[in-house]
C-alpha cells in the first residue's frame, strides 16, 4: 500500500506502463458502462498491468484526470468500493488469479481509487479464464473485439494491446526468467536447512493458503515438520492442511489453545492452530485477543 509520500510522488508523474489514470470510476454492474468503463474494462486494464514486464508494482488510479505536459487534476470519486467486490471479480473472470488490491486515499480534499497491481510473475501470464460460465461467455462473446478469452494483453507504453508472437516471447521470458531465478533461490534455502534432513527440527508459520492451487502446497508433506503454528482457522478444509494430510508421512496431532499435548518433536508433528478452527466454536481467537 502506498503512503502519503509515495501516492503524491506517483500523482505527478505521467502515465507509464505501470500506471493509469482515469478520471471516472468502474461501473461494476455493466460489462462496458455507459463510457467504456464497466467492468470487462476494469479486467482489461487488470491483465494488461499484471501481464507487462517491470520492476515493481502498477497502479489504475480512479478520479485523477491525465494532463498530458502539465500536472494531473485529482477530481476525485464518489463510490465506495469493497475490495471483497473486486476479487470476486477477478476469481470469477481471470485465471491465473492478479493479485491486485483496492483501496481509496483522501489527497487534496477528495477521494481517489487504488487499485495496485502487485509483481507476481510466479504465476503468469494472466488471461480470461477457460471455465466461464454460459452467461460470462455471452457477455464476451457480444463485445468479442473488446476482450478475446484466449488472447494475451499487455501495455506497449500507455496503451493496452494484445500481444503479437514476438510480444509474448518476451512476456513469457520475463515470467519463466523470474521463476528460474526463485527456483535457484529454493534450492539455495533447501541447502541452508540441511535438506530438510531429519536430524533438525523444522517449524513452519503460515497464513491462510486457500488462494494457492492445492497442488503446489501439496509439495509441503515431504517436509518432516516438528511444528506448524496455522493460522487459517479453515486449513483442513479449504486450505495447507486439506493440501498436504493424506501424503503426511509423520503422525500429526492437531493442537488448539488451552490442549497440552505430550511433547515429541522426533515422533509427531504438533498442528497448532494460533486462530482456533472452524467447527469448534470454543477455539476460535477474537481479533482483539492478539
Amino acid at each position: 500500500m502506498l503512503d502519503d509520500k509515495q501516492l503524491r510522488d506517483l500523482l505527478n508523474e505521467p502515465e507509464a506502463p505501470y500506471i493509469d489514470f482515469k478520471a471516472g470510476e468502474y461501473d461494476l454492474e455493466s460489462p462496458r458502462g455507459q463510457k467504456g468503463n464497466g467492468y470487462l474494462d476494469l479486467l482489461k486494464d487488470i491483465l494488461c498491468m499484471s501481464n507487462t514486464p517491470r520492476q515493481g508494482n502498477a497502479y489504475i488510479i480512479t478520479g485523477v484526470r491525465n494532463k498530458p505536459g502539465s500536472r494531473n487534476w485529482v477530481i476525485g470519486i464518489k463510490t465506495n468500493v469493497d475490495d471483497n467486490k473486486i476479487q470476486a471479480l477477478l476469481c470469477n473472470w481471470l485465471k491465473p488469479i492478479p493479485p491486485v488490491h483496492y483501496y481509496q486515499r483522501r489527497v487534496y480534499g477528495k477521494h481517489i481509487g487504488i487499485f495496485e497491481v502487485q509483481r507476481d510473475q510466479l504465476r503468469g501470464p494472466y488471461y480470461v479464464s477457460d471455465e466461464l460460465d454460459p452467461a460470462k461467455k455471452g457477455k464476451l462473446r457480444n463485445e468479442e473485439k473488446f476482450l478475446i478469452q484466449d488472447s494475451l494483453y499487455f501495455r506497449r507504453g500507455t496503451r493496452n494491446e494484445w500481444a503479437r508472437e514476438f510480444d509474448k516471447e518476451y512476456i513469457c521470458d520475463w515470467f519463466d526468467t523470474y521463476r528460474n531465478e526463485r527456483w535457484q533461490d529454493w534450492d539455495n534455502f533447501k541447502a541452508d536447512c540441511d535438506y530438510f534432513g531429519t536430524q533438525r527440527h523444522y517449524i513452519l508459520i503460515t497464513s491462510p493458503l486457500s488462494h494457492i492451487d492445492q497442488s503446489v502446497l501439496e509439495s509441503l508433506s515431504h517436509v518432516s515438520w516438528s511444528a506448524v503454528i496455522d493460522f487459517d482457522t479453515e486449513s483442513d478444509q479449504t486450505g495447507l492442511l486439506k493440501a498436504i494430510q493424506s501424503n503426511f508421512q509423520r503422525n500429526m496431532i492437531r493442537v488448539v489453545k488451552s490442549e497440552r499435548p505430550a511433547f515429541n518433536p522426533w515422533r509427531d508433528t504438533y498442528w497448532f492452530f494460533s486462530q482456533g478452527l472452524n467447527g469448534r466454536q470454543q477455539t476460535l481467537i477474537k481479533k482483539k485477543g492478539w
